[in-house]
């Protein structure tokens, strides 16, 4: 799969049917993951939560 996720896609991958994708954003602060962006890590407070790299 590339790029954008539609509801039918999260749906399977809940269910288990397909490979987990890695998540979209990641803070570099505490290295969490997220699907959606936020301009403040909600887990460590890091003002740093950007794109993550897809190929590292």
């Amino acid at each position: 799969m590339g790029g954008r996720s539609t509801p039918l896609s999260r749906l399977k991958r809940l269910a288990g049917l397909t490979k987990p994708e890695p998540p979209s954003y990641r803070c570099h602060g505490c290295q969490a993951g997220f699907e959606v962006q936020y301009h403040v890590c909600p887990d460590c407070g890091s003002y740093t939560v950007e794109r993550a790299e897809r190929g590292a």
